[in-house]
């Protein structure tokens, strides 16, 4: 077989692995390579910065622009909440208190390319933790996020979510228990902590 043609099979035998290929769950630390995930800065003995950027997503247009920039923004403040959940309970606390939030969505303008990207159509939900709102919209995505492969100039939107919290034994009405958030993240969001996705 000619050296060229191996190449070429060589070539796009990587590539096909290369899109067959899970993505990392949603809730992965940011510093893994994709362009979303969660990070976390140490404030105290028993408070924490935590941040998440969302996936990148296609901008709606019309009527759907708001509903879905507005479910990027919540998807990104639920798993901001599922990493303080996780943070408490591996540090030995039953929950934590929400000290301050804040949450924007970016829209970039297109470039041309072709390649997937996270999008795909959002679902309104009705989730709640002792009696907080934790939702009003969830994504509707696999673990390779219903990839649309597309090539243009179409605009794109990322959420990021900054919270600050105190991690605290014996959570009050107004904290966040721990194990009620992650199971009602893992109920609104399934597949979103691990591989393989089970949704």
């Amino acid at each position: 077989m000619p050296r060229r043609v191996l190449a070429f099979l060589l070539a796009m035998a990587l590539l096909a692995a290369c899109q067959i290929s899970p993505s990392p769950p949603l809730l992965s630390p940011a510093s893994g390579g994709q362009d979303y995930g969660y990070s976390e800065k140490p404030l105290g003995e028993h408070r924490y910065a935590i941040d998440y950027l969302g996936p990148r997503r296609i901008a709606s247009t019309g009527e759907a622009a708001d509903r879905s920039t507005a479910a990027a923004l919540q998807e990104a403040s639920d798993l901001a909440l599922w990493r303080a959940a996780q943070l408490a309970k591996s540090a030995g606390y039953e929950g934590f208190r929400l000290i301050s939030k804040q949450g924007e969505v970016n829209t970039h303008p297109g470039v041309p390319y072709n390649t997937a990207m996270p999008c795909g159509p959002f679902q309104s939900t009705n989730n709640t933790v002792n009696g907080q709102g934790l939702g009003g919209f969830a994504g509707d995505y696999s673990h390779s996020f219903a990839a649309c492969n597309h090539a243009g100039p179409q605009p794109w939107i990322q959420a990021h979510a900054s919270i600050e919290v105190d991690l605290v034994h014996a959570p009050g009405p107004d904290d966040y228990a721990a194990d009620r958030v992650i199971r009602q993240m893992q109920q609104t969001y399934p597949g979103a902590d691990h591989l393989p996705y089970e949704g």
